[in-house]
């Protein structure tokens, strides 16, 4: 309300005094932005002016030689005595109330003492040993002046604690302490009158020039937002959060002035309806007069309300202080609450949103705080919408992007309660959904799923009141809750489209492990938070099961409301994994358990999802987490033996590369409980199946019509290798070593005979190797623990074949790509490692039922030493990678003088940053890898010149990343320190235990057991972990 609406008229003196303050000039504001780049000097500059009067200062007469800054302070602070006010407030245990009590009082007998004890506390607070006297408060016209004068002596003083900010148990209740004080003066004030003395209504303005005294909130309003504007930040922060408090106080009083003037307008006009008497005229004229003096006083209230808005809020919430800018908020909130008539509109909603973008995180949360209580607490108004039409866009923002998770967060609680409004469109609660998939932010996910929460239910409560007779009438028809089933497709739509959006923003690049899916993580974090508190476990497979086809005598509308295509089905089994998972966790805790009626449902699980990859990797993740105990429990292993029937059926039928790390998951069940006759019976499911793929293999390798094309080697890939490979990380596949020698006769031999440069090719002759890998790791483990007599010469002898035809593919440098020789050298250093392995743990075991182990190794394998020919191509290799990443992540690499390699010719080629990224990661990894093998083999003295290669690997150890530096210091670190025994046979025997099992002694000797990592993948893994 302006001054002229208002009928009452501000003393001259508060319109001069904000005319003559030395404001900064605010720049317009219009649009989203604001400027908060005031100059403000820090405390040790000075500025020193001539005054007119003298303040008076504890500060003793300059010496001849100057004082250094810390012994002046000393002095001085030694010197001062403390206002009594800054002491009593300083007390936990002081009555505020008594001493702002005593300050009313004492303004009331004499105004200039109170107003310079009121600036004397200011000064004390701020740590300021000037004081000023009654003559210097006496005159309101010039408190701009001495404001100025003590600012001089402020920054002279050049030493200062902040007290009102101090954290030390002296001062901790001083500012609690000072805002109490402020507000109890106004509210005192108010109820003894104090508060509207002095004040002139309008038609009393020809006695304005006769008016000497001054108000009370008047005299504290110039002299506080004289130091309010002021260079000194202390000065500015003190009498800003007094004037704020102040207003706060000034906006209670209004609210209870005008609660008593509508209680007292209502018994006017209940007065005026009764029969006129002199007796009734009499009391009507007693309660006119009561509420005309409510009227003066809320009038007189409104406009102290304004002039602290102009003379201190409009400049100070955007202060280059963010301490300052943040009471401006909190405050600002705290008068919308207070008298959302003058406050809670458009006019000042909009200072909020302006102060969104600000740069201090610590004011942008405390915005989001504000606003959050404002829509709690207060009712929806025009305004409230324009104000969110206009600055929804950055709160999303800030929800989304904010680099501050304290603002995020709020952001996203800010936009539950907008979203309860509806003022969201989908579009954007696609996008704050969104979150609950960012798992780097895990303090959020509570958050977001309160969000959900709220949207679906909103969703839920739309379709129940449109739908409620027809879901009413079909309700028999379910084997579950409709309602419950309505809400819960409601939330997988939800998380299908928030899902998306998340898609959109995300790289593509997937790591190659098993993962759990982004929909069992929300499942899981919604069950933890109680997200699905009302939605049964029952009721989500009930709905996965339901067979949309039962659904045609359904009325359509409510068929439509439940019914899932395919990929609500896979988001819904998601959530089933991810309940699953929380009471995984929990087993044991609080009678928590598995229900027995889930035994009942996996088959029927596993039969709807096992024609969708994701699905089927869902659903072998949920038969993982049901140990075998739980079928025994319930008399159910026929069940557990019936799914691995099924799935066996399903690996052996159909491609497995997308599902393999889920069927090794499956293998490695198979491990848990050696002993139990069902895991035998489904351990030889396995074991028939590797013996089906041997015939098959054999029979497709020795067919008169095969001959080896990319057609045939993208079958044996698919059919046949991977499938083994698959199998053997926990079944024993030696049985198909015999096959390489065929494989030798037919591929190997004539490998040079095919486009190498085919990928097809590359991955087979890859997996031709790892395979042999794997079968020889199964056959040595085998030889080891067995008492039977073998001959390891026949026993081994394809092994020699095929390692004579990998060392060909290895100095092969001109016909073979770097990409085969590099695939086929890691497994060969693999080998060698791992046979040197089997030799050492074989002496240790002091067993003879092996027979020609001396003979085959000293005539195959002489000393364990790789040819010098191998280890140069080995070298050559490395050296090819190495100029290959360098290439990508362009820098300059030493080399020794004898490579022999056209390093001009080797480079990267890539489209695009993305790609290049992609290829980047790629080489670097190559490279890694193979040189972790590389110096293995020289650490456990495999080569004859280890020092020399080790030297080279290490010579750009500086330059090609932390990655290959690690791997070059944790591979070489140690070596140098440990005594002959412990460099071969102690870390062979620790490379075959950590990378393919672990050595345990039994009565027959050294067991080597088998485990699922191959050296190749524990290598990558150490690499990826990097």
């Amino acid at each position: 309300m302006t001054v002229e609406d208002a009928g009452v008229r501000r003393s001259r003196r508060i319109q001069d005094k904000g005319a003559s303050q030395p404001v900064y000039e605010d720049e317009e504001i219009d649009g989203e932005q604001y400027d908060n780049d005031e100059q403000d000097e820090d405390f040790e500059q000075s500025t020193p002016r001539k005054r007119k009067r003298a303040l008076t200062s504890t500060k003793p007469k300059q010496t001849k030689k100057a004082k250094t800054g810390e012994s002046q302070f000393a002095e001085l602070r030694q010197e001062f005595e403390q206002h009594y006010l800054f002491e009593a407030l300083n007390d936990g245990e002081v009555s505020v109330a008594e001493l702002a009590t005593e300050w009313v009082d004492q303004y009331k007998n004499g105004k200039d003492i109170a107003k310079r004890d009121l600036v004397n506390f200011v000064l004390n607070a701020v740590g300021c040993f000037t004081k000023i006297e009654e003559h210097d408060v006496a005159n309101n016209e010039s408190a701009s002046e001495t404001v100025g004068e003590i600012q001089t002596f402020f920054k002279r003083q050049k030493l200062h604690e902040f007290f009102i900010m101090s954290k030390k148990p002296e001062h901790k209740h001083l500012k609690k302490n000072l805002i109490q004080f402020i507000a109890h003066i106004i509210s005192i004030s108010d109820e003894n009158g104090l508060l509207y003395e002095n004040v002139l209504i309008e038609e009393d303005a020809e006695e304005e020039e006769s008016l000497q005294e001054t108000n009370v909130v008047e005299d504290m309003l110039i002299w506080l937002s004289s130091f309010s504007v002021c260079n000194v930040r202390a000065l500015r922060y003190i009498s800003t959060l007094c004037l704020f408090t102040m207003e706060t106080a000034l906006c209670r009083s209004s609210q209870k002035n005008n609660i008593a003037l509508e209680k007292f307008k209502k018994q006017l006009a209940v007065e005026k309806a009764k029969k006129q008497t002199a007796a009734a005229k009499k009391r009507v004229d007693q309660v006119q007069s009561t509420v005309d003096d409510y009227v003066r006083q809320s009038e007189i209230l409104e406009n102290f309300i304004e002039d602290v808005v102009n003379t201190t809020f409009i400049h100070r919430f955007k202060d280059v202080d963010s301490h300052i800018r943040v009471d401006a908020m909190s405050s600002l909130g705290e008068w919308m609450e207070l008298a959302p008539q003058t406050f809670y509109n458009v006019k000042y909603l909009k200072y909020l949103g302006w102060v969104l973008s600000d740069e201090s995180s610590s004011v942008r949360l405390q915005v989001l705080k504000t606003l959050v209580k404002l829509l709690k607490h207060n009712t929806v108004t025009a305004g409230v919408r324009q104000f969110f039409e206009r600055f929804k866009d950055r709160i999303v923002e800030m929800a989304l992007s904010d680099i501050d998770v304290h603002v995020k967060n709020n952001a996203v609680t800010l936009l539950t309660e907008v979203n309860k409004l509806g003022f969201l469109d989908e579009a954007e609660v696609a996008k704050l959904s969104s979150l609950i998939f960012h798992w780097d932010e895990k303090k959020n996910t509570p958050l977001v799923a309160s969000f959900i929460r709220t949207v679906q239910e909103e969703r839920t409560l739309e379709t129940l009141e449109a739908h409620r007779a027809a879901i009413d009438l079909e309700q028999n028809g379910f084997p579950f809750s409709l309602e419950e089933g309505i809400r819960l497709a409601n939330l997988v739509s939800i998380l299908g489209e928030a899902h998306a959006e998340h898609e959109t923003s995300v790289s593509g690049f997937k790591p190659d492990t098993l993962e759990v899916s982004d929909f069992a993580k929300v499942g899981k974090a919604l069950a933890d938070s109680k997200g699905l508190s009302d939605i049964t476990l029952d009721t989500s497979i009930e709905l996965f099961l339901l067979d949309n086809s039962t659904l045609s005598s359904v009325d359509k509308e409510v068929s439509k409301l439940i019914a899932l295509d395919g990929s609500d089905r896979t988001v819904l089994l998601g959530l089933i994994h991810g309940f699953l998972l929380s009471v995984y966790e929990n087993l044991g805790k609080n009678n928590v358990s598995f229900s027995p009626k889930l035994i009942s449902q996996i088959p029927k699980l596993l039969k709807k999802s096992e024609n969708s990859t994701a699905d089927l990797s869902e659903f072998i993740q949920i038969f993982a987490l049901l140990p075998l105990s739980y079928f025994e429990e319930h008399n159910e292993t026929t069940t557990f033996k019936k799914v691995y029937q099924t799935l066996v059926k399903h690996f052996k039928n159909n491609d497995m590369i997308a599902l393999k790390h889920e069927y090794v998951l499956l293998a490695n069940i198979l491990t848990t409980s050696p002993e139990s006759t069902t895991i035998t019976e489904v351990t030889t499911l396995f074991q028939d199946f590797v013996s089906e793929l041997r015939i098959e293999l054999s029979n497709f390798l020795k067919s008169p019509d095969f001959e080896f094309s990319v057609e045939s080697l993208e079958q044996l890939h698919d059919d046949f290798l991977t499938k083994l490979l698959l199998l053997g990380k926990t079944i024993d596949v030696s049985q198909i070593l015999p096959l390489f020698e065929t494989i030798k006769e037919q591929l190997l031999l004539t490998l040079t005979d095919f486009d190498l440069s085919n990928p097809i090719v590359h991955s087979a002759v890859s997996g031709i190797f790892q395979l042999m890998m794997s079968a020889l790791t199964w056959k040595l483990n085998h030889l080891l623990k067995t008492n039977e007599l073998h001959d390891v010469e026949k026993e081994l002898k394809v092994l020699v074949e095929v390692l004579d035809e990998a060392k060909d593919i290895i100095k092969e440098k001109t016909k073979i790509p770097i990409g085969i020789r590099t695939s086929v050298a890691k497994t060969t250093m693999d080998i060698y490692t791992m046979v040197k392995g089997f030799f050492l743990a074989y002496e240790k075991s002091e067993k003879t039922n092996l027979s020609n182990v001396s003979r085959f190794k000293e005539m195959e394998f002489p000393d364990m030493v790789l040819p010098d020919p191998l280890v140069s191509a080995l070298k050559d290799i490395f050296l090819r990678n190495e100029a290959y990443y360098a290439s990508i992540i362009e820098v300059m690499l030493e080399r020794d003088d004898d490579e022999d390699i056209a390093y001009n010719d080797i480079n990267a080629q890539f489209d695009d940053n993305e790609e290049k990224e992609a290829v980047q990661w790629a080489a670097e990894r190559e490279l890694v890898v193979f040189t972790a093998k590389l110096l293995r083999i020289a650490k456990y003295g495999m080569i004859s010149d280890p020092e020399t290669l080790i030297k080279r690997i290490d010579l750009n150890a500086d330059i090609l990343g932390d990655l290959y530096a690690n791997v070059v210091v944790s591979e070489v670190g140690d070596a140098e320190e440990e005594e002959e025994e412990e460099a071969t046979a102690k870390p062979i025997q620790k490379g075959v235990q950590r990378l393919h099992g672990t050595r345990v002694e039994e009565e027959n000797g050294p067991v080597i057991q088998h485990e699922s990592t191959t050296i190749e993948e524990a290598d990558v893994a150490m690499i990826d972990a990097e």
